[in-house]
């Protein structure tokens, strides 16, 4: 009997600290990203890491470079929409640490507000960084595609 993937990711089912889970479903799936070369992890669930879970190294090839743009990639589990109060100070931390991009990783949905925030980045003089983020339905692909990682039992339960 195999479960669809409906019956297997639903996000009520991860085992324990649902936001460690979320965080351990990201770096895997980020380690079947092709153009990513590393991916470090920044503090503990829930430490004081600012709103920064991982530093991704994404290679970007062109015609005659190769460019590496380094992500801070902040993952987000809630049970509500994503809002820019949610994120807040994003652009600092982007700032401060010098990134390149703001990836945000969420299993829920972003509010329209936040769409647009991130969006618009690009717009701005003031700020020379990218965003990009997943959202549910770009989970509910990725955890389609992947499902192999997740048979083990040991995120989410039968």
């Amino acid at each position: 009997f195999i479960k669809t993937t409906e019956e297997i990711f639903w996000w009520e089912k991860l085992l324990g600290d649902k936001d460690r889970q979320f965080e351990r479903i990201c770096e895997l799936l980020l380690q079947k990203e092709s153009n990513i070369s590393s991916i470090i992890p920044i503090g503990k669930t829930r430490a004081s890491d600012r709103g920064r879970d991982f530093e991704v190294i994404e290679k970007v090839g062109g015609l005659n470079s190769n460019k590496e743009i380094k992500w801070l990639v902040q993952c987000k589990f809630s049970i509500n929409s994503i809002s820019p109060s949610s994120i807040s100070g994003w652009t600092d931390r982007m700032i401060e640490h010098k990134y390149d991009g703001f990836w945000l990783m969420t299993n829920n949905d972003i509010t329209p507000n936040l769409f647009d925030q991130l969006k618009d980045v690009s717009k701005n003089e003031d700020y020379k960084f990218k965003t990009k983020f997943w959202q549910r339905s770009d989970f509910h692909i990725k955890l389609n595609v992947h499902s192999e990682l997740f048979t083990n039992n040991d995120i989410f339960e039968n």
